[in-house]
C-alpha cells in the first residue's frame, strides 16, 4: 500500500523517475498498483531527480480499462 511521504521508482519509455506521494492525500493506505497505469501529476525535480507528484486516487489510472467516447453497439 501507498504511504505518505514517500517515493517509488518508475519506468517509461526508457526513463526512470519517483512518483512521490504526499501524506496529504487519499492515497495514502491504498493498494500500489502492480501492472502498467497512466497517471496525471504534476511534474517537478528534487536535486537531479524528476518526481512526479499525484494528487489523488483519480490521477491513477490502471491500464486495462479505457474510456468509451461513445455507448457500444451491437454487431
Amino acid at each position: 500500500t501507498f504511504v505518505g511521504n514517500a517515493n517509488y521508482a518508475f519506468t517509461s519509455n526508457g526513463e526512470s523517475g519517483q512518483v512521490r506521494v504526499a501524506a496529504n492525500t487519499n492515497l495514502v493506505g491504498q493498494p500500489i498498483p502492480s501492472g502498467a497505469v497512466s497517471l496525471i501529476a504534476v511534474c517537478s525535480q528534487y536535486q537531479a531527480v524528476y518526481q512526479l507528484l499525484p494528487r489523488d486516487q483519480n490521477d491513477i489510472f490502471i491500464s486495462s480499462t479505457f474510456p468509451l467516447n461513445q455507448p457500444l453497439q451491437p454487431l
